[in-house]
């Protein structure tokens, strides 16, 4: 029985070398495809953060610089609405001479009286009765109603399109009409998409879900049929999840920034391609399976040579055993022999 276990002892612990040789070469490998992982995942939520910051910034920018026309505007209708209404009106043109009226983002500045018909204006290229518009009508029978921004309109005569900004004007209490400011709507986003990757997309859209001005690669278009609260609840989403949205519009797959524009219904939007945000963490993707594959190649070459070593040892072993075997059965017969 202990000769047996003795016989056994040499080949048991053979195959224990062996087997822990097979499972530190596995649990390594294990180990680096653990950190591998987890590296690939902190680049790219460090790149999908940088680069949602980015769009966080340009998205500010551009909710001020959209507050910042609105507000122009805002003011010049209020002083077209005082100058009105304290009957002490002034000409459009005049106010234009003196300075106090800019047109800067405005094709026009014209004023209705309460049945629509326009009796003034900046540019003898307008419509001249505004009394079937919406925003017209809205004013006309909503005294609460302060300054309107409309959906963007073609304008038939000039080309291009126009924005209505719209204020109501009264006399004795009752409505005497507007002031429209037919503002272009490509300046909300104009010069916002420079020095951007190709396919940011730079969005106005409105409360109502009409888009205002949507700005990408130069080209801007306008009216198109946008959810903003879904814009809105999206833009959480990302932040929370570091995943793209595919866009309502065109259907690329973007990381993007909402935020709300101060004072008017309107939603400011950054929208950057998740090709351009993850093309950096690509490349460091490419670099760590790279070098996780050089280390894996490490761990089996540095496996297989111990494999061969424990082989050998293996052998010697066995070579050693046969040879002591052998001087035993030697000694055993010489005693025989003698006996």
């Amino acid at each position: 029985m202990t000769e047996n276990s003795s016989a056994r002892s040499p080949l048991t612990s053979s195959v224990t070398l062996h087997s822990a040789l097979l499972a530190a070469a596995v649990l390594l490998l294990a180990v680096l495809g653990v950190v591998t992982q987890l590296s690939l995942d902190t680049a790219r939520r460090n790149e999908v953060q940088r680069a949602l910051h980015d769009t966080e910034r340009n998205t500010q920018k551009l909710a001020v610089r959209v507050g910042e026309v609105l507000d122009r505007v805002d003011q010049t209708t209020l002083l077209v609405k005082s100058l009105h209404e304290t009957g002490n009106p002034m000409s459009l043109s005049g106010l234009r001479a003196a300075g106090l009226v800019t047109l800067d983002t405005t094709r026009a500045l014209l004023i209705t009286d309460r049945r629509g018909v326009v009796q003034e204006s900046t540019s003898p290229d307008v419509v001249l009765n505004l009394a079937d518009e919406d925003d017209f009508k809205r004013h006309l029978h909503d005294p609460a109603v302060g300054l309107s921004i409309g959906a963007p309109q073609p304008d038939h005569l000039n080309g291009g399109w126009m924005l209505p900004v719209m204020r109501r004007l009264t006399h004795d209490g009752q409505f005497d009409g507007v002031v429209v400011a037919m503002l272009d709507p490509g300046s909300l986003t104009k010069g916002f998409d420079q020095g951007e990757a190709p396919g940011t997309v730079i969005t106005v859209i409105g409360l109502d879900n009409i888009n205002r001005s949507r700005r990408l690669d130069g080209s801007v278009s306008f009216g198109e049929k946008v959810d903003a609260q879904k814009v809105l609840q999206r833009s959480h989403k990302i932040r929370e999840t570091l995943q793209p949205f595919y866009s309502q519009v065109d259907g690329t797959a973007r990381f993007f920034t909402a935020l709300p524009i101060d004072r008017y219904p309107m939603v400011a939007v950054v929208a950057v391609t998740a090709d351009a945000v993850t093309a950096g963490y690509q490349q460091t993707r490419l670099r760590l399976l790279g070098w996780s594959a050089a280390v894996a190649l490490l761990i089996v070459f540095g496996t297989l040579v111990l494999w061969r070593q424990a082989r050998g040892l293996d052998s010697s072993r066995r070579e050693a055993r046969r040879a002591k075997a052998l001087y035993v059965a030697t000694l055993d017969g010489s005693l025989d022999a003698l006996c």
